[in-house]
C-alpha cells in the first residue's frame, strides 16, 4: 500500500511531476543575482502543489554548486503563533545565520551581539525590542516600556549605527546568504505580514537573498482581508523575482492516482467501464488539481472502503467520496434528499422541466459556481438516473439491473455508499474533530478510547485504533496547548490499548503502541522546537502507565545513548527529548521498576518479557530490583507460569504482500539467560505441565512453549 504522507520530495529522482527544471532555473536565478541587497525572489502555488518540494531541490542544486553556493538560513515561519515570537525569531535566526560573515570584524561582531540580545528581550519589552529594530509601526510598546528599554539598550544604537556596521561588514564579505522562509501562506494575516515588513526594513541587507514560498492570491487576499488600507499589489514592493510554480501534468496525476487506486480496489472491478470513465471525467478528475488532492482522496478511499468492499458500485463509490471530500455540500444534500433520488415514483406527473431543474439547482448546487453547474448536474444523473427528467441525460428507470449492480440509486443500497458517514462502524469525521476540538478533556479521552476498545472495525481491528490512525493524519490540525494534556491522557491508558487484533500486516505493519509513537512524533517532531517537545513529552510522561512509560523512556534514552557502539546519536532535529529530560526519566523508570516489583501485578503487566529486558537496559545490568526479582520467578508457580506466557511468543510466515500472515508459536530464548537460568526455566515448566491439578489454560500455554523451545 502507498504511504499517504504528503511529504515534500528532497532530490531529482523523487520528482515525477517536473518541479526540478523549474528549481534548476531558480537556483541559478540566486547564484547569479548581482549584488543583491535583500534580494527576494518568491515561489508561488496552490496549497499542496509543491512548493516545499521546489525549495528542497533549489536548495539540492544549490548545494552542489561548487563555491557559488550561498550558506541557507532555513526559518520556519508557521512554528509560531503571534506577531511577537514570530518577530523575534526571525530576527534572531537572521542575525545569528549571518554571524560567519561578520566574526573578522570585531566592530561588527559587538553590533551583533547587542541586536542579538535586542531581539532576545520578552514580556512587556518584546514589543518595544521588535520595533525597534524592524522599524516598524506594529511593535509600539508603552512609554514606561520603552523607558525601561532605554535603560538595557540606548535606543539611539538600534537603527542606523548598529545595522550599518553589520551591513558594512556583509557588503565586504565575500559569503552570500540565502534565508529561506516557506509556508507563508500556513500564517494569518498578522503573521504573514509581520514577515513582510521584516524583511522589507531590517533584511534589507547586503548579500543576502531571501527565497520565500506562499500561494500569492491567498496571501494578499488574507491581507487586504485584514487591512484595507494595504495597497493592492503590496507583494509586488517586495518580491524582485517571482515565480509562478508550474502546474503538475494531467497525466501525472493520473497516472499517480491510478497507482493508488489500483492498490485500493485490487481485483475488484466497477460493473460499467463507460459510467466509470463517464464520472471520472465528470467529477472526479476536474477536483484533482494537486499531488495532495491525489494523496488525500487516495487516503480517504482507503479508509471507507474496507467497510463496504463488495457492496457498492465502485464507480459509484469513487464518485461520491471524491464529492464528500471536494464538495461536501453536495455530498451533504444528496444525503438528505434519499426519498427524492432513489425512492420517487417514476410513474407520478413529471411537472414543468424547467422548474424541477431549477429546483434541484437549488437543493444540490446552491453553493456552486455558475461554470462547473453543468458538468456537475451530468455526473449527478449519471449517480442518480432518475434526476434527468429535470436536467436531461438518459433516464433509465431499470431499477433491477440497479440493484444487481448495488449502486447507489438503489434504494436498497443507497444507505450502503454512507455508512462511513453514519455508521458506528466507522469513525465519522465529526468525532474526530470533536476529539481534536477538547484534546486538553482528559476524562474525554479516556472515556472515547476505553470505549473504542469494545467497538470491533471491519477486519476485528477496535476503533481504539481507528482513531489512532485518524488523529495522526490529523495532526495539524491540534491546538498545540492542547497536545500535552491529549497526550498525558491518553500515556495513562496506554497499556490497555496493547491489544493483539489491532495488528495489521502486510507492508504497512502496525501495533498500537506503534501507532501511539507515530501519533506521538506526528504532533510534536514537526511542530515544535526540540526544547519545547520534550517540555512538553516530559510532562505527559509522568504518570503514564508502566509498560508504556519504560518503552518511551526507552525509546528516547536510546536516542542519545545508542545501544550498539557502530552507531551514533539521533539528530537533533528528530530526538524526541533534550538529553537531560532523557537522563532525568530513565532515573525515574528505573525508582517505578524498583517499587513496581513489590505488586504481584508486575507479572500481570503487557509485554512483560519487553519491559524486563529494557529495565536491564536502562539499569546497564546494575539493578539488585530486578537481579532479586527474576531469582524469585523460578520459586513461585504462578510465577514461573506469567514468565512462560511472556516468552512465549509468535512467529509470522508470510502469505503475501497485502494478507494476514500465518501465525505459529515461538520461544523467545534469545537474552532471556541474561535474566533467568534457562535450563532451570526449561526444567520447572516440564514438572508444571505433568501436574494433574493445574488450570487448562495454563497447561496449553506450557505445553505450546515447550512444543517449540528447542526451535
Amino acid at each position: 500500500m502507498f504511504d499517504f504522507n504528503d511529504e515534500a520530495i528532497c532530490t531529482p529522482n523523487d520528482d515525477k511531476f517536473s518541479i526540478d527544471p523549474f528549481a534548476r532555473v531558480i537556483a541559478k536565478c540566486i547564484n547569479e543575482v548581482p549584488n543583491p541587497t535583500g534580494s527576494v525572489v518568491a515561489i508561488n502555488g496552490p496549497w499542496g502543489s509543491g512548493k516545499s518540494s521546489a525549495i528542497n531541490l533549489v536548495l539540492h542544486h544549490l548545494e552542489n554548486s561548487g563555491d557559488a553556493k550561498p550558506a541557507i538560513v532555513s526559518f520556519q515561519a508557521w512554528r509560531y503563533k503571534s506577531e511577537d515570537a514570530l518577530a523575534v525569531a526571525f530576527l534572531r535566526e537572521l542575525y545569528l545565520g549571518l554571524k560567519p560573515a561578520l566574526s573578522k570584524s570585531d566592530e561588527a561582531l559587538a553590533a551583533l551581539k547587542t541586536l542579538a540580545a535586542h531581539v532576545s528581550l520578552t514580556g512587556p519589552l518584546l514589543g518595544a525590542a521588535v520595533g525597534a529594530i524592524a522599524g516598524s509601526t506594529a511593535g509600539q510598546a508603552t512609554e514606561s516600556a520603552l523607558g525601561i528599554l532605554g535603560n538595557v539598550l540606548p535606543m539611539d544604537e538600534c537603527d542606523d549605527v548598529l545595522q550599518g556596521t553589520v551591513a558594512e561588514a556583509l557588503r565586504e564579505s565575500d559569503r552570500r546568504f540565502l534565508i529561506v522562509v516557506d509556508d507563508i501562506d500556513r500564517l494569518g494575516p498578522d503573521e504573514a505580514l509581520t514577515i513582510f515588513r521584516l524583511i522589507k526594513s531590517v533584511g534589507r541587507l547586503p548579500n543576502v537573498i531571501y527565497l520565500l514560498a506562499y500561494d500569492r492570491h491567498a496571501t494578499e487576499n488574507a491581507v487586504r482581508e485584514k487591512y484595507p488600507s494595504e495597497d493592492p499589489h503590496y507583494l509586488e514592493k517586495i518580491v524582485q523575482a517571482p515565480f509562478e510554480l508550474p502546474k503538475p501534468g494531467i497525466s501525472a496525476l493520473i497516472e499517480m492516482l491510478n497507482e493508488r487506486l489500483d492498490a485500493i480496489f485490487g481485483d475488484a472491478r466497477p460493473g460499467d467501464e463507460e459510467r466509470l470513465r463517464n464520472l471520472f471525467e465528470e467529477l472526479v478528475m476536474p477536483e484533482i488539481r494537486t499531488p495532495r488532492d491525489v494523496i488525500r482522496l487516495s487516503y480517504e478511499l482507503s479508509i471507507a472502503y474496507p467497510a463496504v468492499r463488495g457492496e457498492v458500485d465502485i464507480a459509484d463509490f469513487v464518485a461520491l467520496e471524491t464529492l464528500r471530500l471536494f464538495r461536501s455540500s453536495v455530498h451533504s444534500a444528496i444525503l438528505s434528499q434519499k426519498f427524492l433520488l432513489v425512492a420517487l415514483d417514476p410513474d407520478e406527473p413529471r411537472g414543468d422541466p424547467a422548474e424541477k431543474a431549477k429546483g434541484y439547482d437549488n437543493l444540490f448546487l446552491y453553493d456552486q459556481r455558475d461554470e462547473i453547474r453543468p458538468r456537475l448536474r451530468s455526473g449527478l444523473v449519471e449517480l442518480f438516473p432518475r434526476l434527468a427528467s429535470a436536467w436531461g441525460g438518459l433516464d433509465d428507470p431499470d431499477g433491477v439491473t440497479w440493484d444487481r449492480h448495488r449502486r447507489v440509486c438503489s434504494e436498497p443500497h443507497f444507505d450502503t455508499y454512507f455508512r462511513f458517514a453514519l455508521s458506528s462502524h466507522t469513525v465519522p469525521f465529526s468525532e474526530v474533530t470533536e476529539l481534536i476540538r477538547r484534546a486538553d478533556d482528559p476524562q474525554l479521552i479516556k472515556r472515547t478510547f476505553r470505549a473504542g476498545l469494545d467497538e470491533r472495525m471491519p477486519k476485528g481491528r477496535t476503533k481504539a485504533s481507528v482513531l489512532l490512525d485518524e488523529l495522526k493524519a490529523h495532526a495539524p490540525d491540534f491546538d498545540m496547548h492542547k497536545v500535552g494534556p491529549f497526550l498525558q491522557a491518553l500515556y495513562s491508558i496506554a497499556d490497555e490499548l496493547r491489544i493483539e487484533s489491532d495488528e495489521s500486516w502486510g507492508f504497512a505493519r502496525a501495533d498500537n503502541p506503534l501507532r501511539l509513537h507515530w501519533l506521538t512524533r506526528a504532533l510534536l517532531v514537526h511542530r515544535a522546537s526540540l526544547p519545547e517537545r520534550s517540555g512538553i513529552l516530559f510532562e505527559a510522561i509522568q504518570n503514564a502507565s508502566l509498560s508504556w512509560f519504560v518503552e518511551i523512556t526507552y525509546s528516547a534514552y536510546v536516542q542519545h545513548y545508542p545501544r550498539k557502539n557502530s552507531e551514533v546519536p539521533v539528530a537533533p532535529e528528530k530526538c524526541l527529548l533534550i538529553k537531560d529530560h532523557a537522563d532525568q526519566l530513565r532515573a525515574i523508570a528505573l525508582q517505578r521498576l524498583d517499587r513496581a516489583v513489590a505488586d504481584r501485578d508486575f507479572l500481570k503487566l503487557p509485554d512483560l518479557l519487553f519491559v524486563l529486558f529494557r529495565w536491564r537496559d536502562l539499569a546497564e545490568g546494575r539493578s539488585p530490583a530486578l537481579e532479586a526479582f527474576c531469582d524469585s520467578v523460578l520459586e513461585d508457580d504462578r510465577s514461573t507460569i506469567a514468565l512462560a506466557r511472556a516468552v512465549l511468543g509468535k512467529s509470522y510466515i508470510s502469505t503475501g504482500a497485502f494478507r494476514e500472515p500465518e501465525k505459529r508459536d515461538c520461544a523467545q530464548l534469545d537474552g532471556l539467560d541474561s535474566l533467568v537460568n534457562v535450563e532451570r526455566f526449561q526444567e520447572r515448566l516440564l514438572k508444571l505441565v505433568r501436574c494433574q491439578d493445574l488450570d487448562p489454560d495454563d497447561k496449553s500455554v506450557l505445553q505450546r512453549l515447550l512444543a517449540v523451545w528447542d526451535e
